[in-house]
């Protein structure tokens, strides 16, 4: 194409030129500048985090490796319907915790940081084979992958799914590198394949992610081509030496876990898959990635935003699939959409300022552009979210009462919450280093087995009338109140469970029927009743 660009003025060449230094500060040029504010905004944010709360799910599992390391049995003493990588990753920062002398909740933030820290060098190190040096997309695509790997988070920080989002982003840039047959240096692609699947490996629904990403890679490349590479035999052998370890070392997942997982635990939640997918939530990315994935795919031909165009999509499903409507469900969508929106508008502005790439103009201008957004999204982002704004609601909650009274009359003693929810009892269990006085989280298989109200019309089933599940929880729940001998014992006056006679629910009154339980429940008082919690302590 012949260049149609016109040339400039002798005045408005002498006057570019007396501008230029001034575009410079402190012995840096814009784009050092751009780069600096890419990566120093972000840090802002996560500094934030450094400060309380951890988010609850976080918490709550974090607790369990603590005390799946002081010695309780996984699946047995310790029940969750989690596979047991999460624990066993969470034993990393218990492990750090005890080195340091810190508690696993102020080691994790960090962890989870110096992670995302990789990532993002180790995506740059991909990108610069796939982007234009000092291209408007070379500067843009850092920035926004900084931001919504360590802004949109917000409270689901440190979740499975945003573990997720972080850990595959080099492997996912990769693709798009493979699908062409440009091959990684091998210990780079064992580093970007071993990381995605042992996060891919957090949850089985997870796997779809391999089977779409290497789905790609063989069907552009062919079978022997994709069966040379190190990627997916890296990967394969990752998730059977896993899928072995549970079969031997934790039957009782198979065993107990799973039965309770499928009769009681997907029945929580109110959502349907359809409702999900087009519900409040999902529908903004949903819109937002379907249109920036059809600019990228037949407009600008760009294989890099397909691919996250495709990553977008399938995090979207899988989330709207677990019915649940929840946040966390559904953030790599959202961390998709800002990856592919950065490679839409960097290629739009490179097709503005010349075809292919090339820029034709001055590329501190680039850095104009890509300074000019992140001013945007930042200022837009400060408006609802500003760096440490978690520790500020957590303060002016009931979490924060919550912590003084643990502190004040349980610290590092066990507590028993009745309740159905895990906040806000996590994380202030973890921040106090109270352990929990029951194997369960919540009441979650409780609030399972009175999802409806029972034909017979009465509030609760007789002991000898409980299904298995329900007649296991009740009396683990009394074995573990017995044997912890709870300092506090804390009732959520909103069981979760619909109201089906005058009286709700009322989990004290549910396993008081119990003797056992009745007469140890004589030893206390209650002390305390705030927000939807009575609060009562023992005596002695």
């Amino acid at each position: 194409m012949p260049n149609s660009e016109k040339p400039r003025s002798p005045q408005l060449e002498a006057a570019a030129a007396e501008a230029r230094p001034g575009l410079a500060w402190r012995g840096l040029d814009l784009a050092q500048w751009t780069r600096i504010a890419a990566y120093g905004l972000p840090a802002l944010w996560a500094v934030g985090y450094l400060l309380p709360p951890l988010n609850y799910d976080v918490a709550s599992l974090l607790a369990y490796s603590e005390r799946w390391w002081a010695g309780e049995r996984l699946y047995v003493d310790l029940i969750d319907v989690n596979p047991p990588l999460i624990f066993l990753l969470g034993l990393v920062p218990v492990a750090l915790g005890k080195i340091t002398g810190l508690t696993s909740a102020a080691v994790y933030v960090p962890l989870v940081l110096a992670l995302t820290a990789w990532s993002l060098w180790q995506s740059e190190k991909i990108w610069r084979r796939l982007l234009a040096p000092g291209s408007v997309l070379a500067l843009l695509l850092p920035a926004l992958a900084a931001y919504a790997l360590i802004v949109v988070p917000r409270w689901e920080y440190g979740q499975r799914e945003h573990l997720l989002a972080i850990a595959l982003l080099p492997w996912l840039s990769a693709l798009a590198l493979r699908a062409e047959g440009v091959r990684l240096e091998r210990r780079e692609a064992l580093a970007t394949a071993l990381t995605a699947a042992l996060f891919i490996a957090l949850k089985p629904h997870f796997l779809a992610y391999a089977v779409l990403g290497e789905g790609l890679v063989l069907l552009r490349r062919g079978p022997r081509a994709w069966l040379r590479q190190v990627e997916p035999w890296a990967m394969l052998g990752l998730f059977l030496a896993y899928a072995l370890f549970v079969f031997v070392a934790m039957p009782d997942y198979f065993r107990h876990t799973l039965p309770l997982l499928t009769d009681y635990y997907l029945k929580l939640g109110q959502g349907s898959i359809a409702g999900v997918l087009f519900g409040r939530q999902v529908v903004p990315a949903l819109i937002g990635i379907l249109a920036l994935g059809t600019v990228a795919w037949f407009v600008l031909r760009d294989r890099l935003g397909a691919i996250y165009a495709g990553f977008g999509l399938a995090a979207l499903l899988i989330g709207a699939a677990q019915a649940k409507g929840w946040m966390y469900h559904i953030l790599p969508g959202y961390i998709a959409a800002l990856l592919l929106f950065a490679v839409v508008l960097g290629r739009a502005i490179e097709r503005l300022a010349g075809s292919g790439g090339e820029a034709r103009i001055d590329p501190r201008a680039h850095a104009l552009a890509v300074l000019s957004v992140l001013g945007l999204v930042y200022g837009a982002t400060a408006t609802y979210f500003t760096p440490g704004f978690r520790y500020f609601e957590y303060v002016a909650q009931v979490d924060a009462r919550l912590e003084r009274l643990i502190r004040l009359e349980s610290h590092r003693q066990p507590v028993l919450p009745l309740s159905p929810g895990i906040s806000p009892f996590y994380p202030v269990l973890n921040y106090t280093e109270s352990p929990m006085a029951m194997r369960f989280q919540t009441m979650w298989m409780v609030q399972g087995a009175y999802k409806d109200c029972l034909a017979s019309g009465r509030l609760y089933r007789e002991p000898a009338q409980m299904p298995k599940g329900e007649a296991f929880a009740y009396e683990a729940v009394i074995a573990d109140f017995l044997k912890f001998r709870p300092k506090l014992v804390i009732l959520d006056t909103f069981p979760g469970i619909p109201r089906c006679l005058a009286r709700p629910f009322n989990y004290l009154d549910y396993f008081a029927r119990d003797a056992r339980f009745a007469e140890g429940f004589k030893a206390y008082e209650q002390i305390d009743q705030f927000d939807r919690y009575v609060v009562y302590r023992r005596r002695s």
